[in-house]
């Protein structure tokens, strides 16, 4: 099987270790191993390949102030960070545990998302509207968090080291055991925010 045919292969799929096309010297089909970013590099794969799993948006990769309430996108390993998501939708959708280092999310609005262990690393949430959401152990190192509305939002165990939270409203956020350092909180609200020990606070963590 060449490599452009592999690509043709869901996430999915490749978990499974489905049987592929073609025999070898004794005719038994070979079978397929999950797809990792180490047998990726010793196959010789182009690590500028993307395998775009099943549910990604129907709108990739401009989905741009488009209507994603509700949708399931979670645990997508490869390609939800390629998506275009300035200005979308995400009211109640699921992207949690997705990949999305790089991903423009600016002035979404991700109320009542769940973003469970999702990776917004040096993304941009800019200007976004998080309230009520779920980013319970999300990674959001350098990222671009300036007046990012986490109002009521749980950042329960997240890891927020380098982030510009400038301007940022953490009204009753919850930030329990949370990686809470080096970020610019210039400008930014604490009002009963909860602190990474545990301690409410009006001034900062």
């Amino acid at each position: 099987m060449t490599r452009r045919h592999a690509l043709a292969l869901t996430i999915p799929a490749l978990a499974l270790g489905i049987a592929l096309a073609g025999c070898g010297d004794g005719g038994t089909p070979s079978t397929a191993s999950p797809t990792t970013d180490a047998n990726r590099q010793a196959d010789g794969w182009d690590e500028d390949i993307i395998v775009k799993p099943e549910h990604l948006p129907a709108c990739s990769p401009n989905c741009a102030n488009a209507d994603l309430r509700g949708q399931d996108m979670s645990y997508a390993p490869l390609g939800l960070n390629q998506v275009n998501l300035e200005g979308a939708d995400l009211r109640g959708a699921d992207i949690s545990g997705a990949s999305m280092a790089g991903i423009r999310l600016a002035k979404a609005n991700l109320g009542e998302t769940r973003a469970v262990e999702s990776i917004f690393n040096v993304g941009s949430l800019q200007g976004a509207r998080a309230v009520k959401a779920d980013f319970t152990r999300a990674l959001f190192k350098s990222t671009n968090l300036q007046k990012v509305d986490f109002t009521d939002a749980n950042l329960s165990g997240a890891y927020l080291v380098q982030a510009d939270l400038r301007g940022a409203n953490l009204t009753r956020a919850n930030l329990t055991g949370a990686t809470f350092r080096r970020n610019d909180t210039q400008g930014a609200t604490f009002s009963n925010t909860i602190c990474p020990n545990g301690k409410k606070t009006n001034s900062g963590c």
